[in-house]
């Protein structure tokens, strides 16, 4: 996913723009996947502990809640479909409009 994330940003913004915007998409999905992710599936774990649930079952049950949040990113995903043509077709008059060379 995140060759095709850098690809279609990198398409989307302006030439002078496209290392910068590259960089801060990977920068959020590390901070948000990679590191967010396994910190509130041990924190969801820690609650379900402190309830009472079994180590095991906790994380297992920890685990499963925290792939519910792909319920968003499948909302995201399709809503940024329905703009991605409009802004694709948009891109050059956007850059002239900025004094990009095309």
């Amino acid at each position: 996913m995140v060759r095709f994330g850098v690809s279609t940003i990198a398409d989307l913004v302006l030439p002078r723009m496209r290392a910068i915007a590259g960089a801060f998409f990977i920068l959020m999905l590390s901070m948000l996947g990679m590191a967010l992710g396994p910190y509130l599936t041990g924190e969801v774990s820690d609650i379900l502990i402190a309830q009472g649930v079994d180590d095991g079952e906790s994380i297992r049950t920890a685990l499963a809640l925290c792939t519910c949040v792909l319920v968003i990113t499948i909302g995201c995903l399709l809503n940024a479909c329905r703009y991605l043509p409009e802004e694709e077709k948009n891109k050059v008059e956007i850059a002239r409009s900025y004094g990009e060379p095309i």
